[in-house]
């Protein structure tokens, strides 16, 4: 059993440009406190130009169904959670706010114990420089491995990766 946030997306909310018939779309909440905020300062332009369509995509991986818990952060401290039967093999969640998102979290309080991977539970863009330093030289010891034949992989220095390089 495992549940992954494939990934995040944003971009500038532009009203009346359809409808998205492939995805299932959950329910998509409008940030209707700033739209009015914007509407009362008298610019009509202002209130399309400061909204963004943000979401997510979460994906069941194996043939195991059970309901999940995922956390939604916005970079104003707001966060929002949803319940998903998980039921279907993936669900496209959106919302449309004056924010973008931060981060999305499937099971945030880890009551799924029998999750196979931790590791993709939350958003592609949300891993430290370290941990994309890790990931690097993981990637290339099993490079080395496989192109150099040799069991023996080098482990990367410990003051590399805590240097915060950026890859």
């Amino acid at each position: 059993m495992d549940y992954s946030i494939e990934r995040i997306f944003t971009r500038r909310h532009r009203s009346n440009m359809g409808f998205d018939y492939d995805f299932p779309t959950a329910t998509t909440p409008v940030d209707t406190a700033n739209m009015a905020a914007l509407a009362d300062s008298g610019d009509a332009d202002v209130t399309a130009a400061e909204l963004f369509k943000s979401g997510f995509t979460v994906r069941r991986i194996g043939d195991f169904i059970f309901p999940v818990t995922i956390e939604v952060v916005f970079p104003d401290g707001e966060t929002i959670r949803e319940n998903w039967d998980g039921e279907a093999d993936w669900q496209k969640f959106s919302y449309v706010k004056s924010t973008e998102i931060v981060s999305a979290t499937v099971d945030p309080d880890h009551h799924l114990v029998m999750d196979v991977n931790f590791t993709n539970n939350r958003g592609p863009g949300d891993r430290t420089a370290q941990q994309r330093c890790k990931q690097a030289f993981r990637t290339l010891a099993v490079l080395d491995a496989v192109f150099d034949g040799s069991a023996g992989v080098a482990q990367p220095a410990d003051n590399f990766c805590n240097n915060n390089r950026e890859f």
